[in-house]
């Protein structure tokens, strides 16, 4: 970091509205400088002290990053002057600012700071005019000395912005409070930076505050890794590594945190993040509240009802069931097996009895695959509950949801908080029906919710095991069966086949080769776009034949284009195809969620990205952090997609990663070609790998008991 003292701000290039960012002109010892970064309420002739880096542009030239930044004041009265005027404060123009300075001379910021009532004196400040400068002034102040505060303890002014939004003018006291809130509050403020501030302001490393901070972090951990609990042993060593304090001490914490709600011990022996625990429950509770509810009218089934299809026995049960019988029933089989099917014909029967039918995914293109396979409108579940950042959920206990039926469709991909939101909106009367491939890897976020329901055997599931040889890339339903069985698919490539194996122990020349079958070999000889119709999976990003490497192959060769923006060492260019990496919900734009840039403005390091049934979502500088490329990506952000044709790396760095479920997800994300490139006993390996991806959740429990207690 470098410290430039004295630059004076000439002119405002680009100020983003949230005030996170700005481009602006100064001029540092006699030259002329651009600065960007958060530079919150700079206007032109602001003197400030800049603590940053210098970077360089390939259209814009050298630059300075600002980490963080101190406002200087004028000394001299023009300086004072045309600080006033500058317009960073409301109720003071050139004439006020003029007024002001030539009755308080030296003494201005002075009186502003501890005599603001003396304003009075200047001719042409009144009551109204004096409360604006006074309140805006306030305000300022609280500003300068918060980046004053945090900017010495190390804070960016990124964080330092957000806090003062987050807190106001208390932000400095809730700060010393307990630093370690900002963990909660603050929007990218991760435990070890406000364990770093804490630390730096005095706090002991034994204190109450530190221990209970250190023990949520470790769970919200677990929870990133799919678990709604860890075991009290594993609670104890995680978080005494992480602080560096002794076992007893850590015991204490967990049992008073215990008895003041913050956290669940049961059993003395499993620890739950409250809101998982009270989760659990509540998800158990609403499935029962569902089974038991009232069906209202019967239904008539549609007689003799084919739709010029062969049903198999279990199918027509399945069916019969939703129609006729069950109020909450689960159907689960692979790909082939017939579950959009059985959709399709429960759809046809509820709308031929006139019934209200509300159909959800989990993401938007499953949910276009769910309403083109069911010929009924269908949503992601967020768009259903009418989602509002910073309001919740439009739809739940108190405002249910309107529906006779609710099909929801990859359940797999559905994780416990969103479950739980989601059942609250389901009324009394509905019949539920989830649909989903149990044999896929599970969420992303925490609980294993299609699973536990399975296993919990309180639910009717109806498992299809049936693969149908005349579907669409039947071979590739057959090879994806067999994997879910343990055997290893026919690696021969015969003939008609559209599951390829293409053996190649050189990791860089599989990434070689997948790019030359993505960008020409593959869509010359299918006659499909490279672009949107052929995808490639990997189980990580690192590795010569890694999601990240494959990503910039493919881009050289897809899209060469050379002006473009950068954030970290992606460069992402219009015509890109990218993905967004978490839930925005104030774009409306979530998790997996596929899109092409549109536009892009060097200047500012923006741009732009078409999401197709989204509207066009910008992207500052500051947000491209969200958005990856997405030529390549991981299995995980694969699910709950499916291309015509998908390319698969099977190399020795990934060994490791690979088993069971995640070969078999990665397999069933095409439709029509799959081509696995690499190491046979790589495949070997992990088709015989069946850690299942196992997690620490008990709603199966749950349902097993509550429903029990009703017996």
């Amino acid at each position: 970091m470098e410290t430039l003292e004295g630059v004076r701000i000439t002119y405002i290039v680009f100020k983003a509205d949230d005030g996170e960012y700005a481009v602006v002109r100064g001029l540092h010892e006699g030259k002329d400088i651009m600065l960007v970064g958060g530079l919150y309420q700079l206007n032109e002739g602001t003197v400030i002290d800049a603590v940053g880096e210098w970077t360089y542009h390939s259209r814009y030239g050298q630059q300075f990053k600002v980490h963080t930044y101190l406002e200087c004041r004028p000394k001299d009265l023009s300086g004072i002057e045309a600080y006033l005027k500058s317009g960073l404060i409301e109720g003071i123009g050139e004439v006020v600012a003029r007024s002001i300075v030539e009755h308080f001379k030296e003494q201005t910021f002075d009186i502003l700071d501890n005599h603001p009532d003396r304003l009075a004196e200047v001719h042409g400040i009144g009551p109204e005019r004096m409360k604006a400068i006074k309140d805006s002034w306030a305000k300022h102040k609280i500003v300068r000395e918060l980046i004053l505060f945090l900017s010495a303890y190390g804070l960016s002014m990124t964080y330092i912005l957000r806090t003062y939004k987050a807190y106001g003018d208390d932000a400095i006291d809730k700060i010393k409070e307990n630093p370690y809130r900002l963990v909660d509050d603050i929007e990218g403020v991760s435990f070890q930076m406000a364990d770093a501030l804490a630390l730096n302001m005095g706090m002991s490393r034994t204190s109450y505050q530190r221990c209970r901070s250190g023990i949520l972090y470790y769970l919200s951990t677990i929870g990133q890794n799919g678990h709604c609990f860890a075991t009290y042993g594993d609670v104890l060593s995680g978080a005494c590594k992480l602080l560096g304090v002794p076992h007893n001490l850590l015991d204490r914490a967990m049992q008073h945190m215990a008895s003041k709600g913050d956290i669940v011990i049961e059993d003395n022996f499993r620890v739950y993040p409250k809101l998982y625990y009270d989760y659990e429950i509540d998800v158990a509770q609403d499935i029962k509240r569902i089974m038991q509810g009232e069906r209202g009218e019967p239904l008539t089934m549609i007689e003799d009802y084919d739709n010029g299809v062969e049903y198999t026995p279990k199918q027509m049960e399945a069916i019969k069931a939703a129609v006729c019988g069950g109020k909450f029933i689960v159907i689960t089989g692979g790909p082939g097996s017939g579950k959009t099917t059985i959709t399709r014909a429960i759809v046809d029967n509820y709308r031929e009895n006139g019934k209200a039918i509300r159909l959800a995914s989990p993401t938007g293109r499953a949910a276009k695959v769910l309403s083109e396979a069911t010929g009924h409108e269908a949503s992601t579940i967020h768009r259903l509950l009418e989602f509002v950042p910073g309001l919740g959920f439009g739809y739940n206990a108190e405002n249910p949801l309107d529906g006779d039926l609710f099909i929801f469709d990859e359940m797999s991909m559905v994780d416990l908080p969103l479950m739980r939101h989601l059942l609250r909106a389901i009324p009394d009367h509905a019949t539920v029906v989830l649909v989903g491939d149990d044999a896929q890897i599970p969420s992303v976020g925490a609980g294993n919710v299609l699973a536990d329901i399975i296993n919990s055997g309180v639910v009717p599931v109806y498992f299809l095991d049936v693969i149908f040889r005349q579907a669409e890339g039947s071979s590739i339903k057959i090879a994806a069966q067999q994997i879910k069985e343990g055997i290893l698919p026919d690696l021969s490539n015969p003939e008609g086949t559209d599951f390829f194996f293409i053996k190649n122990l050189d990791e860089d020349e599989v990434a070689k080769m997948i790019v030359k079958l993505r960008t020409s070999v593959i869509p010359a000889k299918r006659g499909v776009d490279p672009l949107n119709d052929i995808h490639v999976v990997a189980p990580m990003y690192k590795g010569e034949a890694g999601v990240t490497r494959l990503n910039a192959l493919m881009q050289a060769v897809m899209n060469p284009k050379e002006e473009g923006v950068k954030y970290g060492s992606t460069f992402f260019k219009v015509g890109d195809k990218v993905m967004q990496t978490r839930n925005d919900y104030d774009k409306d734009v979530y998790n997996g969620t596929v899109g092409i840039v549109e536009k892009i403005n060097p200047f500012d390091n923006s741009l732009e990205v078409d999401f197709g049934n989204y509207a066009t979502v910008p992207y500052t500088s500051l947000e491209l952090g969200d958005l990856d490329l997405a030529y390549a990506t991981t299995v995980h952000k694969a699910q709950g997609s499916e291309y015509p044709v998908v390319i698969i790396p099977l190399v020795h760095t990934h060994g490791r990663m690979w088993y069971r479920k995640l070969i078999y997800t990665a397999v069933t994300r095409a439709k029509s070609m799959v081509i696995l490139i690499g190491s046979e006993n790589i495949l070997r390996s992990a088709i015989s790998n069946v850690k299942d991806a196992s997690r620490n959740t008990r709603l199966w429990a749950r349902l097993q008991s509550i429903m029990q207690a009703t017996e």
